[in-house]
C-alpha cells in the first residue's frame, strides 16, 4: 500500500514538472506569436507604403510620357506647318 502510494507521489511529481515544463513553452510560444504577428504587420504596412509608391511613380512617369507626347507632336506640327 505505501509502495503504491510513492509511485503515485512519484507519479504526481513528475507531472507537476511536466505541467510546469508545458506552461512555459506554451508562454514562450505566445510570445514569439506575438512578436511575430507585429513584424507581420509591419511588412504588410511597408508593403503598403511601397505600392502607394509604385502608384506615384507610375502617374509621374504617365504624366511626364504625356507631356513629352504633346512637345513631340507640337514640334511635328510646327515643322509641317508652310
Amino acid at each position: 500500500m505505501e509502495e503504491d502510494l510513492r509511485m503515485m507521489q512519484n507519479d504526481l511529481v513528475g507531472l507537476k514538472i511536466a505541467n510546469a515544463s508545458l506552461t512555459s513553452s506554451v508562454n514562450h510560444l505566445a510570445d514569439t506569436v506575438r512578436a511575430l504577428t507585429e513584424t507581420v504587420q509591419i511588412l504588410r504596412d511597408t508593403m503598403n507604403q511601397g505600392r502607394g509608391m509604385m502608384w506615384l511613380l507610375m502617374t509621374a512617369a504617365g504624366a511626364m510620357g504625356a507631356i513629352a507626347a504633346v512637345i513631340i507632336k507640337r514640334i511635328i506640327a510646327f515643322e509641317s506647318a508652310p
